[in-house]
């Protein structure tokens, strides 16, 4: 790994609902990444709304990118419900998604560990996200393509209230197929990102980039608030997975303009890489 010059890095285009997919990807290419995650639901490229044709068009398309990774559906989809009919579909579309992503040549999936409503439940709760994920690692070794389990935490109601509860289903499942996903944005509010970049160790292979206050969920780009980034160079030590700058932006925002944000989140990775990993020493990788 050359650490003189940064890590590539990728959009999400969860940023670009106000756009179309093609439109999105088009803009991303535009200002500079060379990575790119599908934003797996309405109005993107829910699986579920995607036929052949636009299947086979789309990874034409994403042939501009690099790397590829999608993230599955968020609309009401969770791993955890205790409705077994949302369980159920939740299950099915996260499936789907595995499939749609092996057509577009997409390599990952982020998924959801799953919202839990009442906690008088977790246990139920828990046997269905694991349920999911033994039956998703399976059909993701079939299609060759890789899930990475996302943290979300307390903030966000998830099944992985800490960082030993999301690290442990990886490890009760274990298979080669269900990685982690570090969200740092995630594990600020939460308090946890170092843990979590401990505890993932070598099953970490994807990161979602972003920066926020400490107090809520703002997804705004890298140097924009108060983190503290120091605590992720050591990862570059050994990964070799996709790093994504999710973050949000509304047409409707008086702030500034996508393409500021988009160019913004791009320089302040370049900031976090020049201050902290220019002098890493190449490691054992993922």
């Amino acid at each position: 790994m050359n650490t003189a010059q940064p890590y590539p890095i990728g959009l999400s285009t969860s940023m670009l609902l106000d756009f179309s997919l093609d439109e999105a990807l088009r803009l991303a290419a535009e200002w500079g990444f060379s990575q790119i995650e599908v934003w797996g639901d309405y109005p993107h490229a829910h699986p579920d709304t995607m036929d052949a044709v636009e299947r086979r068009a789309l990874r034409e398309k994403l042939r501009t990118f690099e790397r590829v990774s999608m993230h599955a559906p968020l609309g009401g989809a969770s791993l955890a419900s205790m409705n077994p009919g949302i369980w159920r579909e939740a299950t099915r579309e996260y499936r789907e998604t595995i499939r749609l992503a092996s057509e577009i040549g997409a390599e990952t999936v982020v998924i959801h560990p799953g919202e839990v409503r009442d906690w008088r439940l977790a246990k139920i709760a828990r046997e269905h996200c694991l349920a999911s994920l033994h039956e998703l690692a399976e059909e993701a070794t079939r299609r060759g393509v890789r899930l990475a389990l996302e943290n979300n935490g307390p903030h966000l109601a998830s099944l992985d209230q800490t960082a030993e509860v999301l690290v442990g289903l990886l490890e009760e499942v274990d298979s080669p197929a269900l990685l982690g996903c570090l969200d740092i944005g995630h594990g600020n509010v939460n308090g946890n990102n170092a843990e979590l970049v401990e505890r993932f160790g070598s099953r970490l292979m994807h990161l979602h980039v972003h920066d926020n206050h400490g107090q809520r969920d703002e997804h705004l780009p890298m140097g924009w608030a108060t983190m503290d980034f120091a605590f992720l160079a050591p990862v570059f030590n050994r990964y070799e997975g996709i790093v994504i700058a999710e973050l949000t932006w509304a047409a409707s925002s008086t702030g500034a303009s996508a393409e500021q944000m988009a160019r913004a989140a791009m320089d302040g990775w370049t900031t976090f890489w020049t201050a902290h990993c220019g002098n890493l020493q190449e490691g054992s990788r993922i």
